[in-house]
């Protein structure tokens, strides 16, 4: 991705990612920036940046939840109940045992979750 792609998606409104690594130009290293049109145009005008430079997006480091708290079998529950008329068909072709399936893989699903939470705080992470 390049600067310029980064004012386009300003202008536009649309959602642009929160810090990129880029490299700047004056002090020689590359360098991290929170996005947004001011710090852009700083940069610009200080001459750490270029239109055409090209930046890499940062993620967010993502925490890992306590546990699962959300009941999935609530979700797979709702999640079968029709909706809309076209819901309405597709419930209507599944078979009880297959609703049976989901449910008990679901909550399944949910128990070993919480196996890989209670691992990975045993071992600090």
């Amino acid at each position: 991705m390049k600067i310029i792609d980064l004012l386009n998606m300003i202008s536009k409104g649309e959602e642009v990612p929160k810090y990129i690594q880029y490299y700047n130009m004056l002090k020689g290293k590359t360098d991290i920036m929170m996005v947004c049109k001011e710090n852009i145009f700083y940069k610009l005008d200080q001459l750490e940046i270029q239109l055409n430079s090209r930046v890499e997006i940062l993620e967010e480091e993502k925490k890992i939840p306590e546990k699962l708290d959300m009941v999935l079998l609530g979700q797979c529950d709702n999640w079968l109940q029709p909706t809309i008329e076209t819901d309405e068909k597709i419930r209507a072709e599944l078979n009880p045992y297959v609703i049976d399936i989901i449910r008990e893989n679901t909550l399944e699903i949910q128990h070993k979750f919480n196996e890989l939470l209670d691992y990975l705080k045993s071992k600090g992470e």
